[in-house]
Order: C-alpha cells, then structure tokens, then sequence
C-alpha cells in the first residue's frame, strides 16, 4: 500500500516523522511530502521517502519571515495543483496532517481516497469563518483522526462527522529526544530536583487528551 503521508508547511515536523516511521514498520510504502524546515534539524526515521515538493522558493529565503510569508502566499496554490496532478498516479493513500488554507483547500485536493485528516490544531467556534471553513474541509474526507475522545465528541456534535468516521489515536510521546548525538547533562538547578524532570513542549489543550 502507497501511502502520502502530507504536511505542505512542515508545521508538525516530529509528529510527520515519527508516523512516517511507524507506517513504514507496520509495512506500508510511505512518502512524506512536505517542505525544507527552515528552523533547525528535523528528527527523522527508517524506512519512508521524504519529498520536499511545497514552498521550494520561500523556504530558502533565511530569516525573513514577512518574505517567506508573502512568497507561500504566491506559491501555495500552484503547489497544491501540482501535487493534485502527481498525487493519483503516486499514492493509495493519502493522510493529511495540516492543511494552512482551509476555505482554499478542500477544493484542491486531489482525488485519491481514502483520504484521511488528523484533527491538530484548536477549535475554532463553529459559527465563525474558520469554523465554516473547518467543517467545509472535514466533509471532503474519508476518516478523521483525533487525539481524544473530547476532539471525536467535537467533530460529531459541533462539525458534523459521522463519529464512525472518526478514530481516537491519543498523541503518542517522541522518543527521538532520546536520541540526541550531542546529549547534554541537565544544568544544577534540575539534577536537584527531587523525583522526575518533565518538559512540556507546546500547550497542553483538552483535545490533545
């Protein structure tokens, strides 16, 4: 089985990876169609390809981020034509983790089924614009993942998915950290703690679990 597995801004370039890696181990034939992550190094896995086919042109432009903004802007939707043409002949699959313009999105999609989307980001109010957008996005797909029984009881009841279409897949933990090549002693201030350190990366929110 071929499976896209597409984050065209790398917003979540941990989370790509680590699922990239696990598709691949449980047998599947993975792509990850992406963009350069401008920011720093990016964990990556076994097993999978990774083609960077999004934002070629602004995510070189360095530190500039109000040009790296208005250069997506331009290249956002020949982007997602050219991967609506490609996509059909290449994948089986296809699992969307992000998509940055909703109202503009759910018409460029292309017509590879089943077509899967994973619930990330926060809510918006139903009623709102990216509310409409949001559940204008969520009826073109096959199945949906959230990460907790809270995000499946909001998509069926605010956002209107069929909650059959919906599956609880909590937020794993990245263990890539684990795995640093220039591993570091904790500073003083925490190998005095008494009991366990825990970093939290990002917000903690109710539909993360």
């Amino acid at each position: 089985m071929r499976v896209h597995v597409v984050d065209p801004a790398a917003y979540t370039p941990p989370y790509d990876h680590a699922l990239a890696g696990a598709l691949a181990r449980a047998g599947a034939e993975v792509e990850l169609v992406t963009t350069r992550f401008p920011y720093g190094p990016v964990p990556r896995e076994e097993g999978y390809r990774v083609s960077e086919r999004f934002y070629r042109r602004s995510s070189r432009t360095g530190g500039n981020a109000k040009l790296r903004r208005a250069m997506r802007a331009a290249e956002h939707v020949p982007d997602m034509l050219r991967y609506r043409r490609a996509a059909p002949r290449e994948a089986d699959v296809a699992h969307y983790m992000w998509l940055p313009i909703p109202s503009l999105d759910r018409r460029l999609l292309p017509p590879v089924h089943p077509r899967v989307f994973t619930m990330h980001s926060r809510f918006p109010d139903r009623e709102s614009r990216g509310g409409r957008a949001l559940a204008a996005l969520l009826a073109r797909f096959d199945a949906i993942v959230a990460h907790s029984e809270h995000g499946r009881s909001r998509l069926s009841t605010e956002f209107g998915v069929d909650r059959a279409a919906i599956e609880v897949i909590p937020h794993g933990a990245f263990d890539y950290l684990t795995r640093q090549p220039d591993e570091r002693p904790l500073p003083d201030e925490l190998r005095e703690v008494k009991g366990p350190v825990v970093m939290a990366f990002g917000l903690v929110r109710p539909y993360k679990g």
